[in-house]
């Protein structure tokens, strides 16, 4: 697992296409969590990215903008109410192979370990 707190820091690690999911904040220093989803998500900008990412926030978004995120994110997450093992159980679901409509969740933490799984995560 890898935690980087800055927006471009965050792009350039997701774009090495090392990482099987990647938990993006919205709000971030540099660059907003949005632009990082859109720059991931385009195969030219982001060749390398076959992920997963699953956004996570404490901000109500207009119901516009989530429509906009749901659209390329696999996962949604309000962070206020989210146990660890709820993560945990919340990241398992996500299958590599296929893309899932985005799920909400309230969590309650910013980080796990989890020695059970074999996936590399990103916490942006």
């Amino acid at each position: 697992m890898t935690i980087e707190e800055d927006g471009r820091k965050g792009l350039t690690l997701g774009q090495s296409g090392q990482y099987d999911i990647v938990l993006l904040d919205l709000m971030l220093p540099s660059l907003s969590g949005l632009d990082i989803l859109k720059t991931l998500r385009d195969q030219k900008l982001s060749p390398a990215f076959h992920g997963k990412i699953v956004i996570t926030t404490n901000l109500a978004e207009r119901k516009s903008n989530q429509i906009e995120i749901e659209k390329q994110a696999d996962g949604y997450l309000i962070k206020a109410a989210i146990t660890p093992r709820q993560l945990v159980e919340f990241l398992s679901r996500i299958d590599t192979t296929i893309r899932i409509r985005p799920q909400l969740l309230r969590p309650r933490h910013r980080a796990i370990q989890n020695s059970e799984s074999n996936r590399t995560v990103s916490f942006v």
